[in-house]
């Protein structure tokens, strides 16, 4: 089980403007009037995003729900003239362009869309403000606008007792696409996700933070601890914090749930701040909280190889292993190749397009198999080597990954530089385009195997103060191929034996 301390402090504020009565109104008389525009605390903080800074302001003044000026200002001070009177001034900060004249329902449906970086942040402010029948220049008091985003840190580490775990990845989820600073209760049509943070690192921390729009899902009455508020207890839309975790083979995804205390709340308010300090202690107790599942990737061919190379193209048969909470992971299999002759590969009897083909699971919980066949018409040197990755899925990303290479040889050559009767191991063989290449030594004898596809090359070199080389097809020296160094050999039969000579 692992614990969550939730730590959440607010940083928000509406201020309310004094009301003044209104005296001697005349529908004729316009006053002037400036308003400075404040943010609702001053606190400086450099970061990436900047929180405080306001760049421009779009004002309407409303009366009766009927829109009656618009002002757009780069500046953090507001000033018009308009007859005395009481009004309801909306101010839209930081939105880097002027939005023209709207009425009163364009002016409520103002949507803010989700951004996943912010040079600044959206902010607004509603205040009743009273215009006094004067002819002088009236100073109003501030409008304190509000940032319309909350703002998400988290802390996540493994504890030591727990260092089999390792952490890969975060995500935020269920977040609103967008929502409306002037209509509350308009709630967004569409919730989105987050990229996949990685632990890039792979280390057992992660810490950052993001800004979101508001999500506002109520709370929920009975929740009464940390391991209740879990998927089964939230409402549908309710944001939370997606922790990705391995174990060996065994895939283990936390669920975070934000919201203002860590029981039965669910709301996220725009112009908050919050603090999650998540540790992770273990994961074989009980907790609505955790997903967990194992997964696995086996590939057997049905014959055995000689010395790692196989003689026949004989089917291989590729099995995935599932076992656990796997009913809701949406998990998917992709098997690509990396190299070989791609159309002499099927997969359960058919071809595949392009270089990857998905693996149909069947089975999510238990055994899904697959028989591969690789079978080129003509085995060369490039297509020898037949190497694939099967990658498995879930619906919130990568979860296992393996590699896998199969190598095929048609020939085998059998080079020796020391035998019974001749031969002394004066000299190295190698050959750099055989499949696999194998040094043997006896009591009476040194050789080398080289398992080829349809030809071979040889290079001897000789020790130092050896220059002579001769190669041979007999051991008594007879049937004398070449004095050349570099050889290309085609072998006569499947398995070869040559006979390397120096003085």
């Amino acid at each position: 089980m692992r614990k969550i301390v939730l730590g959440i402090f607010a940083i928000c504020g509406l201020w309310s403007c004094n009301q003044h009565p209104t005296t001697g109104w005349s529908q004729e008389q316009s006053v002037g009037v400036i308003i400075p525009v404040h943010l609702s605390e001053q606190e400086i903080i450099l970061r990436a995003t900047d929180e405080n800074s306001i760049s421009d302001v779009n004002v309407y003044l409303v009366q009766n729900q009927s829109v009656l000026l618009h002002k757009y200002f780069t500046t953090t001070t507001v000033q018009f003239e308009y007859p005395a009177g009481r009004y309801r001034l909306y101010v839209i900060a930081n939105h880097h362009a002027d939005l023209g004249d709207l009425d009163f329902e364009a002016l409520r449906a103002y949507t803010l869309h989700h951004a996943e970086q912010y040079d600044d942040l959206p902010m607004t402010a509603v205040a009743d403000i009273d215009i006094a029948a004067t002819g002088d220049m009236q100073i109003l008091p501030p409008i304190e606008v509000k940032r319309s985003v909350a703002k998400i840190n988290y802390n996540v580490q493994v504890a030591a007792s727990a260092q089999d775990i390792r952490l890969e990845s975060l995500q935020v989820m269920s977040i609103p696409a967008s929502f409306r600073p002037f209509d509350s209760n308009t709630q967004p049509d569409e919730y989105r996700k987050e990229k996949i943070i990685e632990n890039e690192a792979h280390i057992s921390t992660m810490s950052g933070n993001f800004y979101m729009l508001p999500n506002l899902q109520g709370t929920v009455q009975g929740i009464t601890s940390q391991q209740q508020k879990n998927p089964q207890t939230a409402p549908v839309n309710a944001s939370y914090i997606r922790i990705r975790a391995v174990r060996n083979n065994e895939v283990l995804d936390y669920t975070v749930y934000l919201g203002e205390n860590e029981t039965s709340d669910f709301n996220v308010r725009p112009n908050t701040a919050h603090t999650l300090n998540i540790t992770i202690l273990d994961a074989h107790e009980t907790d609505v909280r955790l997903h967990k599942y194992t997964v696995d990737i086996v590939c057997q061919a049905s014959e055995e190889p000689q010395n790692g190379v196989y003689m026949d193209f004989a089917p291989i048969m590729l099995t995935t292993i599932l076992q656990g909470q796997t009913e809701d992971a949406g998990l998917y299999c992709e098997l690509k190749i990396n190299n070989g002759e791609r159309p002499s590969f099927r997969v359960d009897g058919s071809g595949i397009q392009g270089s990857t083909a998905p693996l149909r699971i069947q089975n999510i919980q238990g055994v899904n198999r697959y028989v591969l066949e690789y079978s080129p018409y003509i085995l060369t040197n490039d297509n020898a080597v037949l190497s694939f990755t099967v990658d498995i899925y879930d619906k919130y990303g990568f979860v296992l990954s393996k590699d896998f290479t199969y190598r095929y040889a048609s020939k085998i050559v059998r080079v020796y530089t020391k035998w019974f009767n001749g031969g002394q191991d004066l000299g190295v063989i190698r050959s750099p385009d055989a499949v696999k290449c194998i040094r043997k030594t006896t009591i009476s004898a040194v050789y080398y195997l080289f398992y080829c596809a349809d030809e071979c090359t040889i290079v001897a070199e000789p020790r130092e103060g050896y220059s002579g080389y001769s190669l041979y097809c007999n051991h008594d020296l007879t049937g004398f191929l070449t004095s050349e160094r570099t050889y290309r050999y085609f072998p006569v039969s499947s398995y070869d034996t040559l006979y390397a000579y120096f003085n």
